[in-house]
């Protein structure tokens, strides 16, 4: 690591979110990239597969000599932990905490409401939306 070898401080901050949250969030992002042009859109195994190594990549930087510090926080930036080198690891259990956390009532109202909308924006990929059981969505 370069930057750490020139004396820089590496800091490396973890957005902890739910999976459906963060397919979700995939699914906006194509959208709008649509609405100014051509939208590249993550596949369902693509997301889940960077999703399911996060928790290892997590564990392995709070144990890496370059790395001074790790923080999780939520998708509204609020910080949920700060490992700094030295302490004992904690960040991978925050990161599947968030990730295992209960919706609060307006959570899963948001959840829904922009789920709903970008069913009826994004018609093309209602098929492909499923449950974790694998039924289709509604």
């Amino acid at each position: 690591m370069p930057f750490a070898v020139a004396g820089y401080p590496i800091e490396v901050v973890v957005l902890a979110v739910r999976r459906a949250d963060s397919r979700l969030a995939t699914v906006l992002r194509y959208a709008r990239a649509l609405q100014v042009g051509a939208g590249r859109f993550t596949s369902q195994a693509g997301h889940d597969q960077c999703f399911n190594a996060l928790p290892d990549v997590v564990a392995l930087a709070e144990e890496h000599p370059a790395i001074t510090a790790v923080t999780v926080i939520r998708r509204d930036g609020r910080a949920l932990l700060r490992h700094e080198a030295g302490s004992p690891g904690r960040a991978r259990w925050m990161l599947e905490s968030e990730r295992n956390r209960p919706y609060t009532e307006q959570e899963g109202a948001a959840f829904f409401a922009l789920y709903r909308g970008l069913r009826q924006a994004l018609p093309q990929l209602a098929m492909s939306w499923t449950t974790s059981r694998g039924s289709p969505a509604r």
